[in-house]
């Protein structure tokens, strides 16, 4: 069984690991004009590099123990890693974000919402909508989600609190939406808090819809100084 579980997790981390090193990569390329702090702060990245594949290598020894509470250990250590200094952290909780065991699945799904891993969204929406998956394991999906907080899941989350789910697990998905507390979800909230088929979820739609209206909307830039600042940036520089 431990062999099986380890060939599955390497199978999982081998199809997300180069997806992960391309993004950290793009990432890493450092700009001709960046300020003296952001390059000590890359300096200080590359010095701290050995410490945190002492600190990845600890994490998977335990995450490939035999010993339950040793393996989320390793799990939750691994949320611990910067994904830009070392990916295959990112790429193994994801791997346990659908192993077998549920308490293993369930520390690595809360994991990747405290993390904030937007990297996870799309697959975390993919098991969401599988049919074998169990709602206990739904409802680890979308309070993570939530915590997330990436706009990318707000419609499958509307279509899952319009879907055929019971109550209990559709509301974890209003809740959700209160917490991303994206204003393109109101028209459906709103819509779910008057004519829900059920009282509790019209409960939970009124309380995500007054969440997400306390929230200060993000500032926008007005398109005229938008373009003013574009044309100081190609007009060429001015000759003493």
């Amino acid at each position: 069984m431990t062999g099986q579980r380890r060939r599955s997790a390497g199978f999982y981390v081998a199809l997300a690991l180069p997806v992960l090193l391309a993004a950290a990569m793009a990432g890493a390329q450092p700009s001709p004009s960046a300020d003296p702090r952001a390059r000590y702060q890359r300096d200080q990245r590359d010095t701290d590099r050995p410490k945190t594949q002492q600190q990845f290598d600890e994490s998977l020894r335990k995450f490939e123990s035999d010993d339950l509470p040793t393996r989320l250990e390793g799990i939750a250590a691994m949320g611990q890693i910067d994904k830009k200094d070392e990916p295959r952290a990112l790429a193994y909780l994801l791997s346990a974000a659908n192993d077998p065991n549920p308490s293993v699945r369930a520390k690595a799904i809360d994991t990747l919402g405290h993390m904030h891993a937007k990297e996870a969204t799309t697959p975390l929406v993919q098991r969401l909508f599988m049919r074998d998956t169990d709602d206990f394991t739904r409802r680890r999906i979308l309070a993570s989600l939530g915590m997330i907080g990436d706009k990318r899941a707000v419609e499958p989350l509307i279509d899952f609190a319009d879907g055929k789910a019971n109550p209990q697990t559709r509301a974890g998905a209003i809740y959700a939406l209160g917490e991303i507390g994206d204003q393109k979800s109101l028209p459906a909230l709103e819509r779910i808090a008057s004519d829900g088929d059920d009282p509790m979820l019209r409960d939970v739609a009124k309380v995500a819809i007054q969440r997400i209206k306390a929230r200060p909307r993000p500032t926008e830039t007005p398109p005229s100084l938008v373009d003013e600042r574009q044309q100081q940036r190609a007009a060429p520089e001015e000759e003493e």
